[in-house]
């Protein structure tokens, strides 16, 4: 249990980190979709390396492939949960929100056993 909660206050580190730099690369002029893949590269590094040291006590980097096709699963999880619930009659926010707890637990799943084998 110590794991998971370890993982979702990590999770708020890197959603604070992510969101930083988004914010950061817009206020320095950049336009919004080069601020986005910008961020987003620099999260997924961030991430990697967040997660895999302070929550899976890991250092190997050459994990990092396993991680980016871990989090192409979670991003397709997402959007699947997210048109679930649109389907249903949810907008984009509610039907993002609502999908949150079952990403966190899907991510934490598929780091756990395919990335860090744990």
């Amino acid at each position: 249990m110590m794991l998971f909660v370890r993982f979702l206050l990590v999770g708020l580190l890197n959603t604070v980190f992510g969101v930083g730099c988004y914010c950061a690369l817009v206020f320095v002029g950049l336009n919004y979709k080069l601020a986005t893949l910008l961020s987003t590269i620099m999260g997924v590094l961030w991430n990697f390396k967040t997660t895999s040291v302070l929550v899976f006590n890991n250092r190997d980097n050459g994990r990092i492939f396993r991680f980016v096709g871990c989090y192409a699963v979670i991003y397709l999880v997402n959007i699947g949960l997210i048109r679930l619930f649109k389907m249903q009659g949810l907008n984009d926010y509610w039907g993002g929100i609502l999908a949150v707890p079952f990403v966190a637990i899907a991510s934490f799943f598929l780091l756990k056993k395919i990335v860090y084998e744990v």
